[in-house]
């Protein structure tokens, strides 16, 4: 089977264009533009030579699309933009998961997803971006987890539980940066059973701003001498306690 590419020097095009006129970034204008420019690539292991299917994927963008369309979502506050956020990561991720490694470890991939499937959500979520000129990097996947389906699909990844429930993703309120400072950005995204345990307990007993970043820290430190992928869910909740009561 063959995935859907796109480069990066066509999704840094497809952002110039739509910092000179958002409108392109609408999902006609996004279709367009990828007919002309995106690849495609074959699924090493496989000699089926048709697409993907990602159709699951575009039905879950269109509904946020419509979402973020919606009168009351012109002037969305910073909480409003976050529990869109939150309350659609776990569709993306359940939209995707399945998929080859090959395909979720390929940058040219989330370029492809975000130009043609995430335009007009990323200029609603990252308006500030957009009026500063730094709107790029939320569509070209770089380094990072900038890039807006793949930071979605990440969140969900992280917090998932083995039933399939993706209800610790909009269990911190206002999380911005919590999410992407302190679970993303960071080795703890990766230990599912760490990223849960952290998030039930910033929901349920919040910490400020400071006292959150200095037990991200001290958590940060532990991967030095400790493998926190293998911790279950038990230890990981033991683990936050002991580092929350330090």
């Amino acid at each position: 089977m063959r995935y859907p590419t796109l480069s990066m020097k066509d999704a840094h095009a497809f952002a110039l264009q739509v910092s000179k006129d958002p409108r392109t970034a609408n999902s006609t204008a996004a279709a367009a533009f990828c007919a002309q420019f995106a690849g495609s690539l074959p699924i090493i292991a496989s000699v089926d030579d048709r697409p993907i299917d990602i159709e699951k994927f575009a039905k879950v963008s269109a509904e946020l699309e419509r979402t973020v369309q919606t009168p009351a979502m012109a002037t969305a506050t910073n909480r409003e933009l976050e529990k869109v956020e939150s309350e659609f990561c776990g569709a993306v991720h359940e939209a995707l998961y399945k998929l080859p490694i090959e395909v979720l470890d390929d940058q040219r991939f989330w370029r492809y997803l975000a130009v043609r499937y995430f335009g007009e959500f990323i200029l609603w979520r990252e308006s500030n971006a957009l009026s500063g000129g730094n709107i790029s990097k939320y569509f070209v996947a770089g380094s990072g987890v900038d890039s807006i389906p793949l930071r979605l699909f990440l969140r969900g990844q992280a917090i998932r539980s083995s039933s399939g429930s993706y209800n610790l993703a909009k269990s911190v309120q206002s999380g911005t940066d919590f999410w992407r400072s302190h679970i993303l950005r960071v080795r703890t995204g990766r230990a599912t059973n760490l990223a849960r345990s952290f998030a039930e307990m910033q929901s349920k007993d919040r910490l400020p701003t400071g006292l959150l970043r200095q037990l991200a820290k001290r958590i940060n430190r532990m991967w030095a001498n400790y493998w926190l992928t293998e911790y279950n869910s038990a230890a990981c909740d033991k683990l936050i306690e002991e580092l929350r009561r330090m």
